[in-house]
């Protein structure tokens, strides 16, 4: 599956409505392009999307970022796809 929204997609990953292992990659609005950036999203999503498991949330991050999956066009200055601009958050 592709993802088009990293706060959502984590969230689903959380409640079993998909397995981490069926994740291509999640192209996200992010533009976290260096550790310090992301480990600060993490900190702001912790706080509002995650904040029922803020641990577990950004382990799941990690571990997509860690293995590649996680996709970030702005970190090209390309446009991202948006799950919030009429996108189905996973396809």
């Amino acid at each position: 599956m592709i993802g088009y929204s990293l706060s959502l997609c984590v969230c689903d990953i959380m409640r079993g409505k998909v397995a981490l292992d069926d994740v291509i990659k999640i192209s996200t609005g992010t533009r976290a392009c260096n550790d310090e950036d992301w480990n600060r999203v993490l900190d702001s999503y912790s706080k509002t999307y995650w904040r029922r498991d803020p641990v577990r949330a950004r382990v799941i991050a990690n571990t997509l970022r860690d293995t590649g999956r996680i996709d970030q066009p702005r970190c090209r200055d390309e446009a991202p796809a948006s799950a919030f601009r009429g996108v189905k958050v996973w396809e």
